[in-house]
């Protein structure tokens, strides 16, 4: 089978693309992608490394990545193969809304979903069918029945999980925000530390922002910002050879100082102490 190794993290001008792909692009070194991805295992066996986390991957399992992470394969086999689906923020902002609270935080943080060698007719019809709708120059709502699509593939691969659903509740204006609120912290973190930003986006007060948090989480928006900009600044420090004035502009600091005491509060060291303990022998 032909596959395609364009860049993924960097040349993607479309909302929505689905393609199958070895992924040997991301074998090389650590990449960020900017949109979201979902794997699914057609053949073989890897390792995906996202951020700081391992997860291996093979025929039957399915990955989801949320944008702004970064991605590294490896001990892939010679047959490692997948559909690849990646989709913009808008898309993901549609998906997101067709989630309940309950099955996104679940992907939030179990991203992987293992169900062994089936579903595969179903996947390759679900990809062949938002190829043709994507190809429809007729049809002018493609991008809200692909993401439809994307909703029913991530009910089906992840519906037969075992999810904690009390957090799930019925409809309200309070539970858009918060999925809003968390796909957002993983895409701007590094764009935007402060809670007032992030209210800003949602249209709403900082004050009403961290209420539904602490409902949801019981955790304020700046707890949730700072660990995600936390998980962004170790992925940089383990797996990238970037110096420390690097990775804090990366991470959007005025200045490595102002970085270091960040680091410092979150993980009681310096950013060039957890580099050291993460590779002691050098």
């Amino acid at each position: 089978m032909q596959t395609n190794n364009s860049n993924l993290a960097n040349t993607v001008d479309d909302a929505f693309n689905v393609r199958i792909s070895d992924m040997r692009e991301f074998a090389d070194k650590m990449r960020t992608t900017s949109r979201t991805m979902l794997l699914h295992c057609t053949d073989g066996r890897a390792i995906v490394s996202i951020d700081t986390d391992d997860y291996t991957i093979e025929r039957g399992d399915s990955l989801f990545i949320f944008p702004q992470k970064a991605i590294h394969v490896s001990n892939a086999t010679e047959d490692f193969l997948t559909t690849c689906f990646t989709f913009c923020n808008d898309i993901l902002d549609d998906v997101v809304t067709g989630l309940s609270t309950a099955l996104l935080l679940y992907i939030h943080h179990h991203p992987l979903v293992k169900l062994g060698a089936t579903g595969h007719s179903f996947i390759n019809a679900m990809s062949e069918l938002i190829k043709r709708v994507k190809n429809d120059e007729r049809q002018i709502y493609k991008n809200k029945i692909i993401s439809n699509i994307l909703s029913n593939i991530l009910l089906i691969r992840y519906g037969t999980q075992q999810i904690d659903d009390t957090l799930e509740t019925h409809y309200n204006r309070s539970e858009e925000l918060f999925k809003r609120f968390l796909t957002d912290v993983e895409i701007y973190c590094c764009q935007n530390h402060g809670v007032t930003e992030f209210a800003a986006r949602l249209c709403i007060t900082p004050k009403y922002l961290t209420d539904i948090t602490r409902v949801k989480l019981g955790k304020s928006p700046k707890e949730m910002i700072d660990g995600a900009l936390l998980r962004r600044a170790e992925s940089s420090l383990i797996n990238t050879h970037k110096s420390i004035k690097e990775i804090s502009n990366d991470c959007g600091f005025n200045t490595p100082a102002y970085f270091a005491r960040f680091f410092r509060r979150m993980k009681d060291m310096t950013p060039q102490d957890f580099r050291k303990k993460a590779f002691p022998a050098q």
